[in-house]
């Protein structure tokens, strides 16, 4: 087998986006200038869930030496960005822009990229063929309150309560939702 040291490493842009905005991963491959020319190294990302990508919305480039970009597929199913490098010659560099939006409440999604040789190659340095990035989505969470109508209450009477579920601007429009209240034990 061919010995190289192949690396990747990716970025998210912004870091800390708000619900339904648009995401940018970016994904770096590069060949030591010292090498051979490297081929079908392949290019794999499972997508975080609060990334969310329509299949088509990513594009390859040489940004540096000479290569060749090869063709991206996509699972919907497990979420599997990935991509065969036919060539890429030493000092080559191949950038990869996948657009997606961002989904859910105050969460972190982490997203980790792999690149993997072919059996033909050993990488010397497994660490750097391995990037990992998180996305701290900063939407602020949906808030319900609950609110007793009446202001005084007598054993056995019936009790009106208001319920209201505010939705902050920075948010995704609330819809098909369930509002479950859960009573105490003991009221009927």
């Amino acid at each position: 087998p061919l010995c190289m040291d192949m690396s990747v490493t990716a970025s998210i842009a912004p870091a800390a986006p708000y619900p339904d905005a648009t995401v940018t991963l970016t994904i770096e491959q590069v060949v030591p200038a010292n090498g051979t020319t490297a081929t079908d190294w392949t290019l794999q990302n499972i997508l975080p869930a609060g990334f969310v990508f329509d299949g088509t919305s990513a594009s390859c480039s040489v940004v540096a030496g000479t290569a060749t970009c090869g063709t991206f597929s996509w699972n919907a199913g497990t979420r599997e960005f990935s991509s065969v490098t036919p060539t890429a010659a030493p000092g080559s560099t191949l950038r990869w822009i996948i657009s997606g939006k961002a989904i859910g409440y105050s969460s972190t999604w982490t997203n980790t990229v792999d690149l993997v040789p072919p059996s033909t190659y050993v990488d010397p340095v497994t660490a750097s063929n391995s990037s990992t990035v998180n996305m701290n989505i900063t939407g602020t969470d949906p808030k319900l309150t609950k609110q007793a109508v009446d202001k005084q209450i007598i054993a056995g009477d019936p009790v009106t309560y208001r319920l209201t579920v505010s939705n902050p601007s920075n948010g995704n429009q609330l819809s098909d939702f369930e509002l479950v209240d859960q009573l105490p034990t003991g009221w009927l």
